[in-house]
């Protein structure tokens, strides 16, 4: 039975230097790069698919 705890406990085990979900920050909108990256390249995207759909549409 300690032998499985020794094993579940190293599995658990994150290693130094390795990034954590938990270390994750929320979005910094007063970056430049991450405003146009995370939100003005995705709404162009679906704008652009949207006109592309509804011209395609019309044919």
């Amino acid at each position: 039975m300690f032998p499985n705890f020794l094993i579940t406990i190293a599995t658990f085990q994150t290693p130094t230097g390795t990034p954590n979900p938990g270390d994750g920050n929320l979005l910094d909108v007063s970056d430049p790069f991450e405003l146009i990256v995370y939100i003005l390249i995705p709404i162009a995207l679906l704008l652009f698919y949207f006109l592309y759909w509804r011209r395609k549409g019309k044919r």
